[in-house]
């Protein structure tokens, strides 16, 4: 900004007025101003006529008027249209002229006391207001945070002594507002004169000390995890503990703290006070792993009371594998002593138990689930015998009546011998068909006891009745006999009998124990049989006898295919067969079978003869012998008919199919016809101008056998050549060409037009070509399909020479200002070499990036003057020459 001058008006008790005049900028005025009664300021004519602060947005603002008496440092300050919050407090730095110079910060750090020089210009004086703000929140509001409170100052230097907080922020730059002028009592708003200058300051850390380990807990049965008491933290502020190897952090405040919760491992700590400064490393400290508590006892079985056993038992798993432990049993903690994973608690009385397991030295378990020990189950008393009713005819068997059986729930006697069981529920019950004999009984209660055995009890022979006849064995109707039979044993050996056939009634007499029953249609029937004491037996078993099977008819022979050309056998459709299940088809003669289901099958790989069937049904009856099936010779042989395909034609060309060599190596003689169709119906019109698509020929020798084949014609597109895109080198001569493929049917090949070149592979059309030529060379990728004209494409390589400038004027004004190698990325990597006419070398870059401009090693600007350089690449180019560097 341009240099103003201020105009000073003083007024004095002489009749005079002086005027003075000085520098804006630099100019003092004599401390002997206090010799002046009165002064009137003269405002700086500016184009802004105030001063901005310009730390952080956070801050607020704060503004002055510029007058030409009243400001810190040596320069007067400049006006800003408005607030200049910048990150560091630069931003009134950075506009106009730097004039925040009036402030010198020492070496700051917490809890320390320092002193800040102040410079101030006030002939007239004004007062200083200072604000820090040491918790670095981005205000100026907290408590101490103002430093200086309406100081009185004249020009000269300020020796502002400053306490700085234990806490005071140190982690990061914070800021401080200096403002001196009329008395304020904000750091914020407007003042009607003097300057606002705002600094980013840095105050240094004052390390806490390590934390000190004190008491450490370890884990314990209650706790799966430890603690530890940590001393020496910082008396004052808040600070925050940091945990290592994991990082894990707690904020508090107070000399000591009891740190929980703390997982097995080893751990060292840090501390980070308030204003963000971190100690060094805790001693180590070591949290062992909790002792082991054995999981709850497993409840595996419980064996209940029995009818003989008054207590019950528990089958404990799931206790520790390894050392001694101790079992207490609940209610009353009995214990048991022992090892292993299994226990067995016996002579448990009826009631509710719970049970934990403790390790030597140890920890107690969670209580297992709970076992229920039921009572003890009743014992029933002997049955006592009632009634007891003999044998007679009109009831086969005997009885019993037995009495005190258990009077509630269900219950199961018992007979001996035999072990008859009979459920029932009440206090008595009646056993039934009780044979001559001795027996017993005892009862079984509900819970599952059972009674001694009852006295004995003596069933008495009364009149004989007769076991039920049993049927021995049953003769059903076969396909020749339309009845069927039983063989009935088990009659009375002795005294004559009768035989009563139920439902029919039918009666039947005769003496010893078997009989045969015949003529039996078809039913199913029981027997009783009388004895000659008149008693009657219980019915047989069930009898049936089935309906008489069915003959089949004979097989209708159907449909015959006889033998063919192609094939030397015929078949024929033999039908009639039965509807029901499967059969058995007999072929004859050979007698071959085949068994199937359904009413009709196809015989086949029938050879030149006469046959006949016959049909067995799942009845196993057998049908009449069928009509003849006569099957007559086969007609002569197959001829050989060989195809080959035409020659590929150019669409839409033809091919002759008439042609010999279509069907050389067929039979000789024999006869060709042309089809369009697999079937050979459709007649082909012109054989010998077949177009493209697939056309059947057949092959007839004398005595009508023939065959069919297929032949195609195949029509190809004119080929396409596309030899891809042309080329442009700098100083190389090889490329890799890039020619569209051809199609299946077609080749190409590469070739020269002009100039030169080299195919690595000539009929690839991704190739590599080499030798070429500087300047244009044309090259040809022709294709062909052998049927249509081939097509040609060419591709234009152009070599260029690579462009080396001779003169550079490196005085950075955009033009020639750099030794530019025109083509250098065609060349990979290039080295530079620059000598002076001395043949010393002056410069030399490996990776030539084309940004050199006339520099020594040390970017030095090297003379005008004439410089040989040599240019190395990659690729096996080595080029030299002269250039000249004028500035």
């Amino acid at each position: 900004m341009a240099k103003r001058t201020v105009l000073i008006i003083f007024t004095i008790s002489f009749p005079l007025l002086l005027a003075f005049s000085f520098p804006a900028s630099n100019e003092k005025l004599s401390s002997n101003t206090d010799m002046l009664s009165s002064a009137s300021i003269v405002t700086v004519l500016q184009d802004y006529p105030n001063d901005f602060g310009d730390a952080p947005e956070s801050y607020g603002t704060a503004d002055h008027v510029i007058i030409s008496l009243q400001y810190l440092g040596a320069s007067a300050p400049d006006g800003e249209p408005g607030s200049q919050f910048s990150p560091e407090a630069d931003g009134d730095d950075l506009h106009g002229s730097d004039d925040e110079d009036g402030v010198a910060f020492p070496a700051m750090a917490q809890g320390a006391t320092v002193v800040i020089a102040v410079s101030i210009f006030a002939p007239f004086g004004g007062y200083l207001n200072v604000w820090i703000d040491w918790n670095g929140d981005g205000d100026f509001d907290d408590k101490g945070e103002r430093v200086a409170s309406d100081v009185r100052r004249t020009t000269g230097n300020y020796d502002l002594k400053v306490d700085i907080p234990d806490y005071a922020i140190a982690s990061r730059p914070t800021f401080a507002r200096f403002r001196f002028g009329p008395k304020i009592s904000t750091p914020t708003g407007t003042a009607s004169s003097g300057e606002v200058e705002d600094y980013m300051i840095k105050i240094d850390c004052v390390f806490p000390e390590a934390p000190v380990i004190g008491q450490v807990t370890q884990p314990s049965c209650e706790s799966a995890t430890g603690s530890v008491v940590l001393g020496g933290l910082p008396s004052s502020g808040t600070w925050t503990l940091t945990r290592f190897p994991d990082g894990e952090t707690i904020s508090g405040s107070g000399i000591t703290y009891t740190v929980t919760g703390i997982e097995p491992g080893s751990y060292q700590y840090t501390v980070t006070n308030e204003g963000g400064c971190t100690s060094g490393l805790s001693a180590e400290i070591t949290i062992n792993n909790p002792p082991l508590i054995p999981p709850a006892p497993v409840v595996e079985a419980i064996a209940q009371p029995t009818c003989a056993v008054a207590t019950g038992a528990v089958s404990l798993t799931g206790l520790p594998g390894e050392g001694t432990w101790t079992v207490l049993s609940y209610p009353g903690a009995i214990p048991y002593e022992g090892s292993g994973v299994n226990l067995i608690i016996n002579g448990l009385e009826a009631g509710t138990y719970f049970f934990t397991v403790t390790l030597t030295g140890g920890c107690t378990s969670d209580p297992s689930a709970e076992a229920v020990i039921n009572q003890q189950p009743p014992v029933p008393a002997p049955p006592v015998a009632g009634t007891i009713t003999d044998p007679s005819c009109s009831s086969p068997g005997g009885s019993v009546e037995l009495l005190g059986l258990p009077a509630t729930g269900s219950w199961i006697v018992t007979r001996y011998p035999g072990e008859v069981t009979t459920p029932g529920t009440g206090t008595s019950t009646v056993i039934t068909g009780l044979a001559p004999g001795t027996y017993t009984f005892n009862v079984t209660n509900a819970e599952g006891c059972t009674s001694d055995l009852s006295e004995i009890i003596i069933i008495n022979t009364g009149q004989e009745i007769p076991p039920a006849p049993v049927p021995e064995s049953v003769t059903q109707p076969s396909c020749n006999i339309s009845t069927g039979s039983v063989l009935l044993t088990g009659l009375p050996s002795t005294g004559s009998w009768t035989l009563t056939r139920m439902p029919d009634g039918l009666t039947y007499s005769g003496t010893g124990t078997t009989t045969v029953i015949t003529g039996m249609a078809e039913g199913t029937y029981t027997f009783t049989v009388t004895n000659a004491d008149g008693c009657i037996s219980l019915p047989s078993s069930l009898i049936t006898i089935y309906s008489q099977p069915v003959t089949p008819a004979p097989p209708v022979p159907g449909n015959i295919t006889q033998p063919t050309c192609d094939l030397p056998t015929g078949s024929v459709v033999i039908s009639g067969l039965p509807d029901q299940d499967s059969w058995t088809l007999t072929r004859f003669p050979g007698s071959i079978a085949i068994t199937s289901t359904g009413t009709s099958i196809l015989i086949y790989g029938l050879y030149t003869g006469a046959y006949n069937f016959t049909v067995t049904n799942s009845s196993g009856c057998t049908s009449a012998v069928s009509a003849d099936v006569i099957i007559n010779p086969q007609p002569g042989p197959v001829p050989t008919l060989i195809i080959h395909n035409p020659a590929p034609v150019c669409s839409p060309g033809v091919a002759n199919l008439t042609s010999p060599s279509v069907t050389s190596g067929s039979t000789p003689g024999i006869i060709l016809t042309y089809w369009t169709d697999i079937q050979a119906t459709i007649p082909m019109t012109t054989p010998s101008a077949a177009p493209e698509g697939t056309y059947y020929i057949r092959g007839t020798i004398a005595g009508g056998c023939s065959a069919v084949g297929p032949v195609t014609v195949t029509g190809l597109q004119s080929p396409v050549a596309d030899a891809g895109s042309d080329q442009e080198l700098i100083y190389m001569f090889t490329a890799t060409l890039g020619a569209a493929p051809p199609d299946e049917y077609s080749t190409g090949m590469w070739s020269v037009e002009s100039g030169s070149g080299e195919f690595d592979d000539p009929d690839n059309p991704v190739t590599r070509v080499k030798n070429l030529s500087r300047g244009e060379n044309v090259l040809l990728w022709s294709v062909s399909n052998g049927a249509c004209p081939p097509a040609v494409d060419d591709v234009t390589i152009t070599v260029r020479d690579l462009v080396i400038p001779s003169l550079i004027t490196p005085d950075m004004d955009d033009k020639n200002d750099y030794f530019k190698l025109v083509g250098i990325e065609e060349l990979g990597n290039v080295e530079l070499s620059v000598f002076d006419r001395r043949g010393v070398m002056v410069f030399q870059n490996p990776s030539y990036d084309n940004l050199w401009h006339g520099t020594d090693y040390n970017g030095v600007p090297l003379p005008d003057d004439i410089y040989f350089y040599i240019i190395k690449s990659e690729t096996g180019l080595s080029l030299s020459g002269y250039l000249y560097i004028r500035r």
